[in-house]
């Protein structure tokens, strides 16, 4: 009887030993998974521009992007990033009195709208100045404006990220559900157009990424 007590309490013993394990175990690994992700937003400059006019700020690129540890291949020590979109919203200012003539002299003129975009986020402060100062690389894009004009200034963005989803590589800049090469063999119907929205869009997005090749 003695030994039957014995053996039930070494039992619940190894039993309690192995759930405390078990739960300590998911601990760290809840530790380790919160360590190796971490979530960033980040603002890219757009500035535009009207014919062969000056480049001027008109609004904001912005990302939210989770990096992600994960392990390696070959199953080698260490962890390389991984970056996962979860959301990207192009916000455009509003178009001022100035920029909506010159948008509309561009489409009346078939002439081009052109939109850059930041390789790199600026945010605020001494990367914001950068920006106005010419500091801060861009990517140019255009289309002419009467294309724009012809599907309603609603356009589309067609991004190229690095790996981590940092450095913008390529831009497309397009408008949305519009031929624009039979737009302009009849552009003479835009010749009176008169811009009355208070700002390009609403804008779509695709996002695509780099693929770097692995070292020889």
């Amino acid at each position: 009887m003695m030994r039957t007590r014995d053996f039930s309490t070494s039992l619940s013993f190894l039993l309690l030993l192995f759930l405390v394990t078990l739960l300590a175990s998911s601990a760290a690994t809840q530790v380790r998974s919160q360590q190796q992700q971490h979530t960033r937003e980040s603002s890219y400059q757009l500035q535009h521009a009207f014919g062969d006019g000056q480049w001027e700020d008109c609004g904001l690129l912005k990302t939210r992007v989770t990096e992600k540890g994960h392990q390696t291949s070959g199953g080698k020590k260490g962890f390389g990033k991984k970056a996962v979109f979860h959301g990207i919203k192009v916000a455009y200012d509003p178009l001022s009195k100035e920029s909506r003539a010159k948008l509309e002299k561009a489409v009346q003129s078939d002439g081009l709208y052109q939109l850059r975009i930041s390789t790199t986020a600026v945010g605020g402060g001494k990367n914001k100045k950068k920006a106005a100062s010419g500091a801060v690389s861009f990517l140019v894009t255009s289309m002419k404006a009467s294309c724009l004009a012809a599907a309603k200034y609603k356009d589309h963005l067609n991004l190229h990220f690095d790996e981590l989803g940092e450095t913008l590589i390529s831009a497309d800049h397009t408008a949305s559900n519009v031929d624009c090469l039979s737009v302009s063999t009849t552009h003479s119907q835009l010749s009176d157009e008169k811009v009355t929205v208070a700002r390009i869009g609403p804008t779509t997005s695709s996002i695509k990424f780099s693929k770097v090749a692995p070292a020889l």
